[in-house]
């Protein structure tokens, strides 16, 4: 596998993930439920208090990300990033 392949997909896993804060289900008493706001990854609904713990989160990620697209052969690993890179410019 191309070492620019590999950059790519850890670019774009990268990019996906925001430490950040969301709304825990059942929404907000803002919004008119008993959920509460809480810091974690916005994205994968991950409850994340430090930036060590997002940071582990990232690794795990992106180091799935990189064994997924190195178990497909390398035509098909092209076109998963592809689309997977698109999806991810669309979020």
């Amino acid at each position: 596998m191309l070492s620019e392949t590999i950059t790519a997909i850890i670019r774009a896993e990268m990019g996906r993930h925001k430490f950040d804060t969301y709304v825990d289900d059942p929404p907000s008493t803002a919004q008119g439920g008993r959920g509460v706001v809480v810091p974690g990854c916005s994205i994968c609904k991950v409850r994340l208090s430090t930036v060590g713990q997002f940071v582990d989160h990232l690794t795990k990620s992106v180091v799935r990300a990189v064994q997924e697209a190195a178990r497909e052969p390398e035509e098909t690993a092209g076109a998963a990033l592809c689309s997977k890179v698109s999806k991810d410019s669309v979020n």
